[in-house]
């Protein structure tokens, strides 16, 4: 048999990547181009969607260069890109203005807006949520939109469709069909969480015609064949299929190999996002936790996010750690592994120092955005090694937060974790991780979790596998396994209760009132 290969292309917040997988799930090749966002006012954030095409292409053409294989030994192609983001085309495929990025604020303004039309309707944010499986928030694309039709009404009047970033390069690649990928459906805001429709009665609600938006199909739906002036920009063979992939905590999800009912992944990254694998239906009970698809058809994906995780260490180093990031520099090493080395000094609890990870408020499930990071319970018997120790201990302790909402979302308990992102290169954070939640914490051997999981969509469409737990059997190759210390478990688990004890004591007054001070006199 011929090599065989896919590849998966990645558009994120900070680049598009494209890797070329054989189909064992070995990394053959990759290129990066580094995208611009704009930020035209606080809390807007845009990209140019041409750019974003042209950078895709450029990074396909580099990683099959960067492979070197043949055009015609890759087999097919799939994508995986940012959430919650959309461009307005017109009826001629014209871009009418730039990306809304997932982080874009600009929607707040229009809550009251979105709340009224919940009061017209006769329901609640708790009806909303049972139908959505989405708290209202600037996340999902609806505030977005809204923002949009009030702000550009001539352009709202042009507008033809609603573009998903997955649809965007659909487009782009085939030439064909706009195509948003169908585990995505739920960022709407105006679907069905249980089906992964949307729901024309909700759209109804904010005037909206669910016929703006793009079709949804299957990971692994066969969307079109590269054409010939794409073969040409990219290095891809004319003909070559294309397939539907997911968004990037989707496809990251599955890359991770988390196919089953008791697995989560964990991206420890700028920020800390968790999901599990669930197969039926669910809410939260508070609604506090997102219900999202799983790249597997038909199988839900639960989400909780925190919006302070590996930033935090950074943070540490660029205001505290001047010295050892220029010794590191002059050595040629990374600064990481010596807070590490620095942090292992400390003991486990780091002498009763507790930081708190609410840099940018606290996320899912508290969702309090007074909230603010804290280094609470210093004393002169504290060092450096205590107070990066602290960090690494206190994003884990946030993010022990947001597994135990999940386990309440899901009924039942996560016993495996698969971790990716900056943080899951130290097994140091690893095993803290991994003591705190009392949970066994695995890595893969994969570094790009996220274009792996486009790629065996790819696979799966192609007919190599004849689902995504065939592909991720195959794929997918667990690297290092953490186990929970039970002595350290014991320490963190009377840590953790004092940090929710804190985070009870200072929500009605004093957060409030401290970012009260922040907002008049900062």
């Amino acid at each position: 048999m011929a090599n065989q290969y896919v590849l998966g292309v990645d558009f994120g917040t900070t680049g598009t990547k494209s890797v070329v997988y054989d189909l064992k799930g070995n990394e053959i090749g990759q290129d990066y181009f580094n995208t611009t966002t704009t930020y035209p006012r606080p809390g807007w954030y845009s990209q140019d969607p041409a750019d974003i095409v042209e950078k895709s292409f450029l990074s396909a053409k580099g990683a099959i260069a960067a492979a070197g294989v043949k055009a015609e030994e890759i087999i097919g192609v799939s994508f995986t890109h940012i959430c919650t983001s959309f461009v307005p085309v017109d009826k001629d495929g014209n871009f009418l203005y730039n990306i809304l990025l997932w982080c874009d604020m600009r929607g707040a303004d229009q809550f009251p807006y979105i709340r009224d039309c919940w009061d017209k309707a006769g329901i609640d944010e708790v009806a909303d949520y049972a139908m959505t499986g989405f708290p209202l928030g600037t996340l999902p694309t609806l505030s977005k939109v809204l923002w949009f039709r009030k702000n550009f009404p001539e352009l709202w009047e042009k507008t033809d469709k609603i573009v998903g970033m997955h649809a965007m390069l659909c487009k782009a690649f085939t030439g064909e069909n706009y195509f948003d990928d169908k585990p995505g459906i739920a960022y709407s805001k105006i679907a069905d969480a249980t089906k992964f429709e949307y729901n024309p009665e909700w759209a109804k609600m904010y005037d909206l015609d669910v016929g703006l938006y793009c079709d949804r199909v299957d990971t692994g739906t066969l969307c079109g064949h590269i054409p010939k002036d794409v073969a040409e920009k990219t290095g891809l063979k004319e003909g070559t299929p294309v397939y539907a992939g997911a968004g990037d905590q989707r496809c990251a999800c599955t890359g991770l190999g988390v196919t089953r009912d008791g697995m989560m992944s964990l991206c420890v990254g700028t920020a800390g996002v968790a999901h599990a694998y669930c197969s039926r239906p669910v809410r939260h009970k508070g609604g506090k936790i997102q219900i999202l698809g799983h790249c597997c058809p038909g199988i839900w994906q639960i989400e909780a996010n925190s919006s302070s995780a590996a930033s935090s260490v950074e943070w540490f180093k660029e205001h505290f750690c001047q010295l050892e990031d220029a010794n590191a520099k002059l050595m040629g090493t990374s600064v990481f592994n010596a807070l590490t080395e620095l942090a292992s000094k400390s003991p486990v609890g780091s002498k009763g120092l507790l930081y708190t990870a609410w840099m940018a408020g606290a996320d899912c499930p508290r969702f309090n955005y007074d909230a603010r990071a804290t280094f609470t319970g210093l004393t002169f018997a504290h060092g450096k090694s205590d107070m990066i120790r602290s960090v690494m201990e206190g994003v884990a302790m946030e993010i022990k937060s947001m597994i135990i909402g999940i386990e309440e979302t899901i009924e039942q308990d996560v016993n495996q974790i698969r971790v990716t992102g900056g943080g899951a290169k130290s097994d140091f954070w690893n095993q803290i991780m991994a003591d705190v939640f009392n949970k066994q914490m695995e890595t893969i051997k994969c570094a790009e979790a996220t274009s792996l999981g486009a790629a065996m969509c790819a696979a799966v469409g192609q007919g190599v596998y004849k689902d995504l737990q065939e592909a991720a059997a195959n794929m997918v190759q667990v690297d290092k396994r953490f186990d929970p210390i039970p002595g350290n478990v014991e320490i963190y688990a009377e840590l953790f209760d004092l940090y929710n004890r804190f985070f009870a004591a200072t929500t009605p007054d004093f957060f409030p009132g401290l970012n009260k001070f922040q907002q008049e006199r900062v």
